[in-house]
């Protein structure tokens, strides 16, 4: 699975459509410049071993108090949001909110504190400082060291 921010609208079209006339026209290069018998296997990785922003697409009722409603929500689980976006109004109908998310070393360099969680439950909160020091179980020892930088992040800090 590839990750990351993707190129947009303009220039994601116009690649889907550049492999849609390479496949009209009979041309087939490998992807990632290996033929497919050449492509091995990856191993799965958890989950939890993932770095980055978590990107949300929540169908939610055009009213005063909703996104409020979610962020606290959010908040409240201890999710740090980075961006809200609402296109469009339509009051008392449904409309699409994209929400997204900090990922690990922004909440470490932003936030006080952080939370994790595990199948909707708090495993752990406090610092990144106090995670790594002492943390609650192996998942959190797992989790910490499968981000990117999270001491860069403490670094950084002041």
């Amino acid at each position: 699975v590839l990750t990351g921010p993707g190129a947009g609208g303009g220039p994601t079209a116009s690649a889907v459509m550049s492999d849609l006339i390479d496949i009209a026209s009979g041309r087939c290069a490998p992807v990632f410049g290996v033929p497919f018998g050449a492509l091995k296997p990856a191993p799965a990785v958890p989950m939890e071993a993932l770095s980055g922003a978590y990107y949300l697409r929540l169908m939610v009722n055009d009213q005063p108090g909703v996104i409020a409603a979610v962020a606290g929500a959010l908040g409240k689980h201890g999710v740090s949001i980075e961006s809200v976006l609402q296109r469009g109004r339509n009051p008392g109908e449904v409309v699409p909110v994209v929400m997204v998310t900090h990922d690990l070393a922004e909440a470490a360099f932003f936030g006080d504190t952080i939370v994790l969680l595990r199948g909707g439950r708090i495993v752990q909160k406090g610092t990144l400082q106090q995670m790594l020091g002492a943390p609650a179980d192996e998942f959190v020892t797992r989790f910490i060291q499968a981000q990117r930088a999270p001491f860069e992040a403490m670094e950084q800090q002041p």
